[in-house]
Parts: structure tokens; sequence; C-alpha cells
């Protein structure tokens, strides 16, 4: 996802098609899943194409769920290895009902469907969310958890909750964050 006209912020088969969706099938090629309908911006090169919206603004956590993750961060050196489940069985630390799976995304955030989050995050100054969760809803998103509960989550601090810009933007450091503490004792990790 970006902010260019490219035909792949709007291309449905990306989440629907078993040739691109691991999840097409499970969701019964249900797309309006993965998008909120508080996500309507477009940028300037977008909405003189007539387009709605871009095609989602939910990611998943790249701690669930197989596939090749990015295992450059200092926080996955420290166990070795970037740490994910496969079997709803590994939701150990936390457990299910603790762990998040699907998040909606900043909109300068989104770029592709999964949100990297540093699990041992301590709020202590120089950490950064990866990727930033959205704040559409009066300052808070939607999280879904593991068990399948579902909540909207309300951030905590100003530095989470930032006004769409329409650049790509990653890497965002603060201070010394309650959110990204609480999204990171979320996250599953290694014991």
């Amino acid at each position: 996802m970006n902010w260019t006209p490219s035909p792949a912020n709007t291309n449905l088969l990306f989440l629907s098609d078993d040739r691109y969706a691991s999840m097409g099938s499970y969701v019964a090629r249900n797309v309006k899943i993965f998008w909120c309908p508080t996500d309507y911006y477009l940028s300037n090169s977008q909405r003189p194409l007539g387009w709605a919206h871009r095609a989602r603004s939910v990611s998943m956590d790249a701690a669930v769920g197989g596939g090749t993750k990015y295992d450059g961060f200092s926080w996955s050196k420290q166990q070795g290895a970037f740490y994910y489940v496969i079997k709803s069985t590994q939701f150990l630390h936390p457990v299910a009902s603790e762990a998040w799976v699907f998040i909606d995304e900043h909109p300068d955030s989104i770029d592709d469907a999964i949100l990297y989050t540093d699990p041992f995050a301590k709020g202590v100054g120089s950490e950064a969310f990866t990727e930033l969760p959205s704040s559409d809803h009066a300052g808070a998103c939607g999280i879904g958890f593991a068990d399948g509960h579902a909540t909207i989550h309300k951030w905590r601090d100003p530095q989470t909750i930032r006004p769409v810009r329409y650049i790509n933007q990653n890497g965002i450091y603060v201070k010394s964050d309650v959110d990204l503490v609480f999204l990171g004792q979320a996250t599953p990790r290694a014991r």
C-alpha cells in the first residue's frame, strides 16, 4: 500500500484469490473485513481515479502465521530469531485471549499486510513503532485477538495519535510510550 495511483492499492485479488491470498478461502473471500470504514484516505493522485478507498486498512501481527519474516530488528536479534506462532497451541506468552492478531494500521504506515511490534518494549526511550497503528476511531483503533474477540483500543499517549500526512512513514520513534508497551505485551514472544 502506498499513496501512488498504482492499481495494487485497490486490487482485491490480493485479498481473495488463492494465488495471492493465504486467507482468502478462510474468510469466504469477504474482502470487506480487511478495510475499516473510517479509512477513507486517498492521495491527490488517487482521488481523481474515482477510487472510494484503498483495498485495505487492516494488518496482521507479524508474530502470527508462517511465511517470510524480516529479522533485522535489534529486538528480534535478542532472541536469536524472530519469534512467531503458527498453531493456536503456541499462544503461550501471552495467551490467546491477550494476543493481538489483526489491527487497523495508520494510513501512512500501512505497506505490506503485516505489522511488526517489539514484544520487549519497555517504554524507556529510544524505542520505535516499526509501523504505527491507526487512531481513526477518535484516538483509538480496532484490534482482533487470537481467541476471536475484538475491541476498540483507546491510545493513551498523544505520540501514538498522528494525523495522516499522505507520506509513507515507518520507524516512528517515541520517548516513553505506554501504547508501544501495551502492543508489545500483546505480541507473541518466546518465553
